[in-house]
């Protein structure tokens, strides 16, 4: 498959997910068409693949690509098409939809919503009061799960399109349905956020485009495809306001970027657990407490600066960063002070985990915040986790075992 490169054109930082997509994409239609294959068609044979993601990572925006630049015929079906009012008209829909080509010739399917089509079964049963309407999905996820194995040997492949994979029916996700490969879109990488800005600002005009780039993508973590793109166009308003022009010939520069990093931050911090509220400089006034202001922004701020993109880093040097700061003390000694106002000087995302509201009296409600927290974090890695107070999320215990 020769599109590949066409697709990395139109979207940013996916090369590694494109090449592990049409990689084995490629090798299911060989197998189609050496159908004499046998039993190594029987064992290699897969229904599709998972592109999953949160909300603004370029899935849809990669599905359309997909659609324009396919050597083969390619259908699209939408949660929205599945489900009908009337009895068995929504299997119907997945018939068709999983109906081979007319020609015989292999095809592509993509699935958007997965994790609306079949959900996870006590997602779907949580908040039902109709019966029916349960049992109505129900009987989709079973049509889809019949349809998802006789799917290769009629020579039809599988994106199925999800926000979390934890969202879906385990039972969709078994080997040799969906649940091989799972890609997952993130902008975790700098090199990944400079392809996305690239692509974006590819028909504007940067001031040292390659430095420029270079030097945001290195300070903009946490951030998706699309607040790369609100970046960017929070940078070019700003261009347009500095010189009172709505011309082609606008010139973005390092300080239009500068204003626009201070106007945007990462969209998921919106959905986030917790997120910070007060915020500091970390200057003269906190005095006796320069060393560990020193010790935190050797940890937090100088390794993610926007100075340090381009000079010797700590893994060059076999050096790897701490996995977490303690910071204790009496009350009012400037411990909450201290950590918010050098984390504020770090280009990492902030989360300030909150024992008031991640601690519940329901069993399991502790539990699952905290998971949430977590899973948040995971995706705007690297950031920030703030704990405060420690003590308040799980105390020493001391065990006393006697004769």
């Amino acid at each position: 498959m020769n599109w590949g490169r066409s697709i990395c054109k139109d979207v940013g930082g996916v090369d590694d997910v494109v090449t592990d997509l049409l990689r084995e994409a490629e090798f299911q239609r060989l197998l189609y068409q050496e159908r004499g294959g046998g039993a190594l068609a029987a064992i290699a044979s897969l229904a599709g693949v998972v592109l999953c993601g949160p909300s603004g990572s370029g899935k849809t925006l990669l599905v359309d690509a997909l659609r324009r630049h396919a050597d083969c015929t390619t259908r699209v079906l939408a949660a929205t098409d599945v489900f009908k009012r009337e009895m068995g008209e929504s299997e119907g829909t997945l018939r068709a939809a999983f109906a081979p080509d007319g020609n015989g010739r292999w095809m592509l399917l993509v699935i958007e919503e997965l994790d609306v089509i079949a959900p996870r079964g006590d997602a779907a049963a949580d908040g039902e009061d109709n019966d029916g309407d349960h049992h109505h999905e129900e009987r989709v996820r079973r049509e889809l799960l019949h349809l998802l194995d006789g799917s290769a040997a009629k020579g039809i492949f599988v994106v199925a399109v999800t926000r979390s994979v934890e969202a879906i029916d385990p039972r969709v996700l078994r080997p040799h349905r969906l649940g091989t490969l799972v890609l997952e879109l993130t902008c975790r990488t700098r090199e990944q956020r400079r392809d996305v800005l690239r692509v974006v600002l590819r028909d504007a005009q940067v001031e040292d485009a390659e430095a420029l780039l270079d030097r945001v993508a290195h300070v903009t973590h946490g951030y998706i495809g699309a607040d790369l793109m609100q970046l960017a166009r929070a940078a070019l308003l700003n261009a347009i306001r500095r010189t009172n022009a709505a011309t082609d010939d606008v010139t973005i520069t390092n300080d239009d970027f500068d204003k626009a990093l201070s106007q945007t931050r990462p969209s998921q911090l919106n959905t986030a657990e917790s997120t910070v509220s007060y915020r500091t400089a970390a200057d003269s006034s906190m005095v006796g407490l320069q060393g560990a202001t020193a010790k935190l922004r050797a940890i937090l701020v100088s390794p993610y600066s926007a100075a340090s993109h381009r000079s010797l880093r700590l893994s060059d040097l076999g050096v790897s960063l701490p996995r977490g700061v303690l910071i204790h003390g009496p009350t009012g000694c400037g411990k909450t002070r201290l950590a918010l106002a050098v984390a504020h000087e770090s280009p990492l995302p902030l989360l300030i985990a909150d024992a008031t509201q991640l601690r519940s009296k329901v069993v399991g409600d502790s539990e699952r915040a905290m998971a949430r927290l977590f899973a948040q974090a995971r995706q705007l890695s690297p950031c920030i986790i703030f704990f405060d107070p420690l003590e308040a999320f799980g105390k020493a215990c001391l065990f006393c075992f006697s004769p």
